[in-house]
């Protein structure tokens, strides 16, 4: 299933990605692809990331997702959350992708080392296909095939690159083991 949790311009919030984790572990989902992640988390302390899980409705609705008790799939013990891990080439994952319940996916290039702009190291799980930077290129063979909005606003298949980009390739093999297990 697909829930839309950002608008065109990019924007969301806590409230609309609550309302979709809440929708899909009541409605059988039991992976969630989320292709974001918050930078400003980055430089909390521990104490302020235990603030805003405390205050935060998409903490509890990813909790509630991840519930062992709220499990859509036989062969999990839980639901699973895939997270990419930024862009920042930072040595640590972005939050929520770096909590101990979530996969943090990091990128790799078509040369299999990893994407400079790719965060690493703490909190990040695994990696994954990514795509490669070319300089005045957008649509270069190294870049992964997406979809997104061309420059005047349409809808359409295009070439990027990015932990959010590995992350589906994480996510699609986590749900081909849960199909065959």
């Amino acid at each position: 299933m697909t829930c839309q949790t950002f608008r065109k311009d990019g924007q969301s919030t806590s409230e609309w990605i609550a309302k979709a984790f809440y929708y899909a572990a009541r409605h059988g989902a039991c992976i969630a692809q989320c292709s974001y992640g918050y930078n400003e988390m980055a430089g909390m302390s521990a104490s302020e990331i235990a603030e805003w899980m405390s205050e935060s409705a998409e903490y509890e609705a990813l909790q509630y997702f991840l519930d062992p008790a709220n499990a859509n799939c036989e062969a999990l013990e839980t639901n699973i959350a895939v997270y990419s891990a930024g862009n920042f080439n930072k040595p640590a994952s972005l939050y929520p992708g770096a909590f101990k319940d979530c996969i943090s996916v990091t990128a790799f290039c078509p040369d299999f080392l990893p994407g400079g702009y790719s965060n690493y190291g703490a909190g990040c799980d695994i990696a994954a296909p990514g795509g490669d930077i070319v300089e005045g290129k957008a649509d270069a063979p190294c870049m992964i095939l997406s979809t997104g909005l061309k420059s005047n606003g349409q809808l359409s298949y295009i070439y990027k690159y990015g932990t959010s980009m590995a992350c589906p390739h994480v996510s699609g093999v986590v749900a081909l083991g849960a199909s065959y297990a």
